[in-house]
Order: C-alpha cells, then sequence, then structure tokens
C-alpha cells in the first residue's frame, strides 16, 4: 500500500480548509508540533508522511487509516 497524498487534498477541500487550517488543526491534536503550510503541500504532494502524522490526519479527518492509502 502507497500513501495517497492527493487523498489529503481532496478531505481538505471537501473541508473546504485551507492547508494552514489544516496545519493548526494537526498541531490540536496535541501529537506534535511545528506542522506547517508548507508541510500540509509536501504531504499533498506525495511526499512521506510519518505514522503520528498519519494519526493526526485521520483524527482531523475522521477517518480511518485505509482511507488515506491506495493499493
Amino acid at each position: 500500500m502507497k500513501f495517497n497524498g492527493a487523498m489529503v487534498k481532496e478531505l481538505r477541500e471537501k473541508h473546504s480548509w485551507t492547508q494552514l487550517e489544516v496545519a493548526v488543526k494537526l498541531a490540536a491534536t496535541g501529537k506534535f508540533k511545528g506542522q506547517t503550510r508548507q508541510r500540509i503541500h509536501q504531504i499533498e504532494s506525495g511526499n512521506h508522511a510519518s505514522a503520528k502524522t498519519i494519526c493526526a490526519l485521520c483524527e482531523v479527518f475522521e477517518v480511518s487509516p485505509d482511507v488515506l492509502f491506495e493499493d
């Protein structure tokens, strides 16, 4: 399975959130600090996302981890 950054963008747009808003929401999960709009852009572009980031994304978007991966 491969991480699907495009799905992160799709979920973000579905909620009408900016990349900065997602970064703030990720930081608010308390799982880590320092998420920036640039990092969200990198994630959406398909760059690697850590397990902690994936868990936080699932929490923010209220989805299961399998939603963020493709076969």
